[in-house]
Parts: C-alpha cells; sequence; structure tokens
C-alpha cells in the first residue's frame, strides 16, 4: 500500500515537473505563432526591424530629396517619388507606433500592408533607373526591411 501511494505521489510529482517546464515553451510558442507569423521573428527582433526600417526610411527620404536638388529626376518622377517617400516615411511610423501601443496583430498587419501599398508605387518609380546612387541604395536597404515585415505579417512583399 505504501509502496503504491508512493508510486502515485512520484508519477503525480513528474507530471507537474513536465507541465512546469513546458508552460513557458508553450507560451513563448503561441506569441511567436501571433506575432512571428511562422518565421520564429520575436517581438524585439520585429521591433528592431521596424526602427531599421524607420532609420532607413528616414535616410531614403534624405536621398530623394537630394537627388532631385542635384537635378538626377525627371520632373514628372521627382515629385511623385518626393511626395511617396515622404508618405511611407509616415506609414512607418503608424507601423510602429500601433506596434508599440498595441498587441493586436490586425491592427498592425493592416498598418504594414499600407506601408507595402506605398512602397510597391515607390519601386515602380524608381525602377526606371532615375534614382542616383545613394537613393537607389537606400531605397533597397529600405525595401528589405519592409520585404522582412511582410514576410512577419504574411502580407505581400515589394520586388
Amino acid at each position: 500500500m505504501c509502496n503504491r501511494l508512493l508510486r502515485s505521489f512520484g508519477i503525480l510529482a513528474t507530471s507537474c515537473l513536465v507541465l512546469a517546464l513546458a508552460a513557458p515553451g508553450l507560451a513563448q510558442e503561441q506569441w511567436h505563432r501571433q506575432y512571428g507569423g511562422g518565421y520564429g521573428y520575436s517581438r524585439d527582433a520585429t521591433a528592431r526591424i521596424i526602427r531599421q526600417a524607420q532609420v532607413h526610411g528616414d535616410q531614403f527620404v534624405r536621398e530623394t530629396d537630394r537627388a532631385i536638388n542635384l537635378g538626377f529626376m525627371r520632373i514628372t518622377t521627382e515629385g511623385r517619388l518626393n511626395e511617396r517617400s515622404r508618405d511611407l516615411e509616415r506609414q512607418i511610423n503608424v507601423v510602429h507606433d500601433d506596434f508599440e501601443r498595441t498587441d493586436d496583430r490586425d491592427a498592425v498587419r493592416s498598418d504594414v500592408q499600407a506601408a507595402m501599398d506605398i512602397a510597391a508605387r515607390i519601386n515602380d518609380l524608381a525602377r526606371d533607373g532615375r534614382l542616383n546612387y545613394q537613393a537607389e541604395r537606400q531605397w533597397n536597404m529600405l525595401r528589405s526591411d519592409l520585404n522582412r515585415l511582410a514576410r512577419i505579417y504574411d502580407v505581400r512583399q515589394v520586388g
């Protein structure tokens, strides 16, 4: 009787230990499924990508302004590109603000989708080869950041 009781207690203790060790892993897996889009990005990694996109977005705006001032682009292209680059910069800030403010993946996903829509229009303008080297380089880095966000939030990528 005592042996049977001791054995039952051992099984119960082992079960509790296994559940206690598995609970943090299950919570982390849930977060990755909810925020990582199956690509294994943590919330911190996603925040870093968003901040990097903000920096590259600011640099892209500066370089497009510079390219316009130096006359590297056609008149018809420069106004649209300048306007779109500023729209994208603002939208990336919206993504950042919503990401920091809420855990609602769908809200952030719709913000990322809006940023990708603007980025697709910029990509169409940039493809004609009228950007100077620095502006093109900044666009490629920004587009890479945006495509990483698109993969995380499972939206259409650009170029």
